[in-house]
């Protein structure tokens, strides 16, 4: 008995098998790039006995992973490092935006076949025996093998090099680059700089000294005038940037000019009062009032009334005093060689004269706007240096607030011309220094006269001799002051010497001429290396005996012998006979930080007495230590530079009014009495100046002048 039937069901009791149609691959690309994975899989049902076709009509879905951290879902994933997903739960994985977060991380594909459970086609009746129905996937979970997501990183320049331009064999070219990677697990960067499109190598050799070459900073050394165009080659084992290339920029190495800079700076204080640079082979910056020469800008300060005159004469040795050029600022210009007479300027009035010694008269009606007025002059005769700008009738006070345009090949400095009258220039000193190269130099330096007393006081010596002036070294003038009436010392003041220094050591001076005194003229100081000569009258002082070359103690000492006590005002007859000069600046900050008075300092901004640093001057290689006014004054006693040294001229009635004794290595001996003369200081040299020349006496302000060697 038969109690079961055979007959065929549309049940599926056995469910399909997964196999790969596609399966996902590894995928490289960059940051901030898009990729794809794909994975398609077949799910085959096995072969039933007896025969049992399957139905077939379930369906499968899938889902995209990353190893550890789970199903994926479209839209961003800051954690995984991507910016954008789409078809997470597709065949087709779309990623977005990666960043080194994303590197490496593991992506596979695991599909679902999804059984229909007593499926009926659609639009038919469920009918018993008829419906239809299949299993899972025999072999669920089937995931993708793990497929790897490299993200190469990104390289960008964030600071491109920079171009110079600089002289050959003096100055280093220095080139840089900033760089970012977006990934820094993947390898090293690494570094190539040419020179026109060259790999460079580090070393010397023509026509560059390189170093830094496989660096972010490469240094050029040229040889070889000329431009060289300077590039950076980024290189990486992985990112798609690599090669990455700098901007060209060009290294263009210059014939190294003689230019000096300068600094002027108030000794103690270290108040930086002006600064400036001249060319020795082109001309530029000249400083040189009131001993005016070269065209330039000066300010009429004595204001303008109506109906006045104000007379400046332009005196000179040349044949005819024309000027090519003459404009006053904001009223008129006057064409080249224009001609004589009174002429109009904007109810103002201006006379010219072609004769020698000619004058410029300016005057006439308050020119519109009023108040002072600048007189441009823009171009001069055959020889501005022979020009000197003096004063007509009244006293026409004038100054140069810019540079002037030299003339000549030489920088000279007169003492005060900078100051505009706005500070006693007294206590400043004078700093040069080559910013290129070794400067085979000839300097001339000339010292101040004394005062007038009935005499004339003594002028001041002048001499000139060669020297090389080394690149980046600090070289400094300290111009003494002309005399001054009465003196610090009681007496009628003498002239002071002009010094120079490299660094704190004194290389050369010349004397000032001593005070006068109502019966007898001051002596004339020393050029370098020779005596002051003696004043005159019954009780003259003595002119000062130079130092063999190269003598000087390194401590000097004030008038009277004192190394420790100045005389000031009246008290003159312990302090006759003149001081002496260091042979090295004793600056009271740096003695007291055990720094000897000869001892180079480094390379370093300028500082004061008080140790305060001013870092608007250079960063030079320096040496010269500040003392309080220079070692004399008030507060000299601290300082011990001793440069204003000249004895103390007799003072009062019992002895009458003398001259002080001039400055210089020694300083002269003040006047004793019956209103002598005081003598002139010495010159001295260290033994290095060479070709030394000595001139004509200076009956002027101290000056220095420096120019190329013949």
């Amino acid at each position: 008995m038969e109690n079961f039937g055979s007959r065929q069901t549309t049940l599926d009791l056995n469910g399909p098998t997964f196999t790969w149609l596609t399966e996902p691959t590894a995928l490289e690309f960059c940051s901030a790039g898009v990729g794809t994975f794909i994975g398609i899989a077949t799910a085959t049902f096995p072969v039933q006995i007896p025969v049992n076709p399957s139905a077939n009509d379930g369906y499968i879905t899938y889902q995209w992973y990353v190893d550890g951290y789970g199903a994926l879902t479209d839209g961003t994933i800051v954690s995984l490092g991507l910016t954008g997903i789409t078809g997470s739960a597709s065949t087709t994985l779309t990623v977005y935006g990666s960043s080194p977060t994303s590197h490496n991380k593991k992506f596979y594909i695991r599909p679902d076949y999804v059984p229909s459970a007593y499926a009926q086609p659609i639009g038919t009746t469920v009918t018993a025996g008829t419906a239809r129905s299949t299993p899972n996937a025999t072999n669920e979970n089937f995931d993708s093998d793990l497929c790897n997501l490299t993200t190469y990183p990104t390289i960008s320049i964030t600071s491109q090099p920079v171009g110079a331009t600089l002289p050959i064999l003096y100055e280093t070219a220095n080139f840089h680059i900033i760089d970012t990677i977006s990934d820094t697990t993947q390898g090293d960067l690494t570094y190539q700089w040419t020179s026109n499109g060259v790999d460079l190598a580090n070393g010397t050799g023509s026509p560059n000294i390189v170093s830094g070459a496989q660096t972010k900073d490469l240094s050029l050394l040229s040889d070889t005038i000329g431009i060289q165009t300077i590039q950076c080659r980024i290189l990486h084992p992985t990112s798609c940037d690599a090669p990455l290339y700098s901007d060209v920029v060009e290294y263009d190495a210059i014939s190294p000019d003689p230019v000096i800079k300068y600094e002027i700076i108030a000794e103690g204080s270290a108040q930086l009062r002006t600064t400036g640079e001249y060319n020795l082979e082109s001309g530029g910056d000249d400083i040189n009032l009131p001993g005016w020469s070269g065209a330039g800008i000066y300010y009429m300060s004595t204001g303008w009334n109506t109906n006045t005159w104000v007379s400046v004469n332009f005196n000179t040795n040349e044949e005819s005093g024309i000027f090519h050029y003459i404009n006053i600022e904001g009223i008129n210009n006057f064409p080249e060689n224009y001609g004589s007479g009174n002429i109009n300027v904007a109810g103002g009035k201006m006379y010219r004269c072609t004769a020698p010694n000619g004058a410029l008269h300016i005057g006439g009606d308050t020119p519109a706007g009023g108040g002072n007025r600048r007189l441009v002059v823009e171009e001069g005769g055959d020889d501005w240096n022979d020009m000197i700008l003096n004063c007509g009738a009244g006293y026409f006070e004038y100054h140069s607030t810019d540079p002037q345009l030299a003339g000549s090949s030489k920088l000279r400095i007169s003492y005060g011309d900078y100051t505009n009258g706005s500070v006693d220039p007294r206590n400043d000193i004078i700093i040069i220094y080559s910013p290129n190269k070794p400067i085979e130099a000839n300097i001339k330096i000339a010292g101040a006269h004394g005062a007038l007393n009935g005499n004339p006081g003594g002028p001041g010596g002048v001499s000139s001799f060669d020297l090389t002036l080394e690149r980046g070294i600090e070289y400094v003038f300290a111009l003494g002051a002309a005399g001054v009436k009465p003196s610090p010392g009681g007496g009628y003041g003498a002239g002071g010497g002009t010094f120079f220094y490299r660094g704190s050591e004194l290389i050369a001076c010349v004397g000032g001429g001593g005070g006068g005194g109502a019966c007898g003229s001051g002596g004339s100081g020393g050029s370098i290396s020779q005596n002051g000569s003696n004043g005159i009258g019954s009780r003259p002082g003595s002119g000062a005996a130079a130092p063999s070359d190269g003598s000087l103690p390194a401590r000097g000492h004030f008038p009277g012998g004192s190394q420790t006590a100045y005389t000031p005002y009246g008290r003159t007859a312990s302090a006759m006979n003149g001081g002496r000069v260091s042979a090295c600046t004793w600056g009271s900050w740096y003695i007291n930080r055990a720094y000897s008075p000869c001892t180079d300092i480094g390379i370093s901004y300028f500082r004061g007495n008080d140790g305060t640093e001013n870092t608007s001057t250079a960063k030079i290689m320096r040496s010269y230590k500040a003392g309080p006014k220079g070692g004399s004054g008030d507060g000299g006693n601290t300082g011990w530079i001793y440069r204003q040294n000249g004895g103390n001229g007799g003072w009062g009635s019992a002895v009458g009014y003398n001259g002080d004794g001039g400055g210089g290595a020694q300083g002269g001996q003040g006047g004793h009495r019956s209103h002598s003369g005081g003598g002139g200081g010495s010159g001295y040299s260290n033994g290095e100046p060479s070709n030394i020349t000595n001139y004509g006496k200076n009956t002027g302000n101290s000056y220095l002048e420096i120019g190329l060697r013949s």
